[in-house]
């Protein structure tokens, strides 16, 4: 099995971070309290980036479907970044070195679609990224279960903590933040079940080749 990098997950979270410094310092509206805690840790004085991109309810979505894609690139404060750059990081990483960037990219956005297309039914305006990291967290699953050894004895026990803390507590948001999360968390699993079978199809061609170059040798 070759080990891959996980630069996209690193590249992802720099791209969280920098929206939401624009989102909450730049593009923020007239008369914000910028350094506010209203502001920084609650975000309920948006900018510009949320109040256009921002998660709506389906009856007041159309036509800005764009939404679907871009409330997952958004947050509502702080801390609600901070947790979400952690849980992208333990699962992410993970995720992306045994999977590959191409797949990484598709089931974060896949899982942040899926989610938030269910979930424009009971919101009435929401952001975030979890959804979508809900559904690495349903791929991951699916890595410790037929590739235990290989993936989660190798981790340490600080960041298997963090994972866990990661798929239980921000479930005790409410009914909304659940529903959104576990959506992700089964597109994600399906899709964990979708590219292992393509990833062991690649792992086995690998060692063959490598068997046939050491009867060549």
């Amino acid at each position: 099995m070759k080990r891959k990098n996980c630069k996209y997950t690193y590249g992802l979270i720099s791209l969280l971070v920098v929206v939401f410094l624009l989102d909450f310092l730049v593009l923020n509206k007239e008369g914000t309290k910028v350094l506010s805690v209203d502001h920084l840790l609650k975000g309920n004085q948006w900018g510009y980036l949320t109040q256009y991109g921002r998660l709506l309810n389906i009856n007041a979505m159309s036509p800005e479907w764009w939404r679907l894609f871009t409330c997952m690139f958004l947050h509502a404060g702080i801390p609600h970044l901070v947790v979400n750059c952690i849980g992208l990081y333990c699962i992410g990483s993970i995720v992306e070195r045994r999977f590959g960037s191409k797949r990484f990219v598709a089931i974060y956005l896949l899982c942040g679609i899926g989610s938030a297309l269910v979930t424009t039914s009971f919101t009435y305006g929401s952001v975030g990224a979890s959804g979508a990291i809900y559904g690495m967290g349903g791929t991951l699953l699916i890595l410790i279960i037929k590739e235990r050894k290989n993936i989660w004895s190798l981790e340490t026990i600080l960041k298997k903590i963090l994972i866990i803390a990661y798929l239980i507590l921000p479930n005790l948001g409410g009914v909304n933040t659940l529903i959104s999360h576990e959506v992700g968390l089964i597109i994600g699993i399906l899709l964990g079940l979708i590219f292992s079978l393509s990833v062991k199809d690649s792992d086995d061609r690998d060692l063959s080749n490598e068997n046939m170059k050491q009867a060549n040798s």
